[in-house]
């Protein structure tokens, strides 16, 4: 999970799971100034890779992508669209097959800096209008490679990040702000305003920069969103957590992490994990993995300075579009029908046959919200 003070969940282990290989590649192909010097080395350089092409054919593994966080609380409802089932249990697994060729050598790679220290991890593709992917907690940037490529190839200039504490990016070493750190990514890159798309605590970090940093901030689209400032209090999510923090000690710690993590932000409350893709499942298990590897200090090394969104989205009028799965928490299903209630002209889209990763379920029905919803904002 993303911020445990906040979700009122606990920090991930420190211990790897074990007798299981986790995998973070590293950008291929870039030089050496950047290649083996990830931001969480002491002696990874400066933002100086701006402008580093990555190179067509590089293996991205796409089958390594991430599950999320939130916040929220009650149930509610809201008029939604009908939108298309996913074509069925493969759909996402053969999609992200095809990934790894569509991302070509136009996308450029680099690091920026981040206040109080760090680095981001960034890739830019494409031309036109900017669109900012931010991902979920316990992910990486890859949870967006699917929207990425046909992002880049849609008139859109489109950036992806590691968000401080995950992937490529660097630790977290003492107190931060999720938005402050895509504020200067932003200002890093050149862009003026943008099209923020962000899923679960993305969506959170989202809600938060357009409530401080308003200009900066062309329109929402919010996925299974999470918001600042509200807890948990869905029965099924509450217990996981407590299962969580029961087995934070032991050997297997990290194991029990990540299994309920996917119980609450892949399976939902309505499936059993023998009802989810298990192509899907592993590759979201892969990513939390890969992540408690990485970043094993996970959260307790500083504390999340957060804008308190639920008690100031009657602020924000900003084009907003919200999509959230029937198949997720009541908690999330409820932060849905706030958002859409609180910000005037927001659009509500009901995923089918999807829980909390919609993008990764329901591919089809996700995108085309969120090309109707772009083609809007630019047409």
């Amino acid at each position: 999970m993303e911020n445990a003070e906040a979700d009122q969940t606990p920090h991930h282990p420190t211990s790897p799971p074990p007798e299981r290989t986790t995998r973070r590649p590293a950008p291929a192909d870039q030089d050496a100034a950047t290649e083996g010097a990830a931001p969480t080395d002491p002696a990874a350089p400066e933002a100086s890779t701006e402008g580093k092409n990555v190179a067509a054919g590089r293996d991205r593994a796409a089958a390594e992508d991430g599950a999320a966080d939130q916040d929220g609380a009650a149930s509610g409802g809201g008029a939604a669209d009908g939108l298309p089932a996913p074509a069925g249990d493969t759909a996402t697994t053969e999609a992200a097959t095809e990934v790894t060729a569509e991302i070509t050598a136009e996308v450029t790679a680099g690091l920026a800096p981040v206040p109080g220290g760090g680095e981001l991890f960034y890739e830019v593709a494409g031309d036109g209008p900017a669109v900012v992917l931010l991902h979920g907690g316990m992910l990486d940037n890859h949870m967006w490679d699917e929207q990425f490529a046909w992002l880049s190839r849609s008139g859109h200039r489109v950036v992806r990040y590691d968000a401080r504490g995950h992937g490529l990016s660097s630790d977290i070493k003492g107190d931060y702000a999720h938005h402050e750190d895509l504020r200067a990514l932003l200002a890093h890159l050149g862009i003026s305003r943008a099209v923020l798309v962000g899923l679960s605590h993305g969506a959170r970090v989202a809600l938060d920069t357009a409530l401080t940093h308003p200009e900066v901030v062309a329109g929402l689209a919010l996925a299974s969103p999470g918001i600042s400032g509200r807890a948990f209090t869905d029965p099924f999510l509450r217990e996981n957590i407590r299962q969580q923090v029961a087995h934070a000690e032991g050997p297997h710690a990290a194991e029990w992490y990540v299994e309920h993590f996917l119980r609450m932000w892949v399976d939902g409350p309505h499936r059993q994990p023998g009802a989810v893709d298990p192509a899907l499942r592993e590759r979201l298990r892969d990513t939390a993995e890969a992540n408690a590897v990485a970043h094993p200090e996970g959260f307790s090394a500083g504390v999340a300075r957060e804008a308190d969104a639920w008690s100031h989205l009657t602020e924000l009028d900003v084009p907003t579009l919200v999509l959230d799965g029937d198949l997720d928490v009541s908690d999330i299903s409820a932060n849905a029908h706030a958002i859409t209630l609180a910000i005037p002209g927001a659009h509500r889209v009901r995923v089918p046959a999807a829980a909390h990763m919609v993008n990764l379920e329901n591919p089809q029905a996700f995108d085309e919200a969120l090309r109707t919803f772009l083609a809007r904002l630019t047409g």
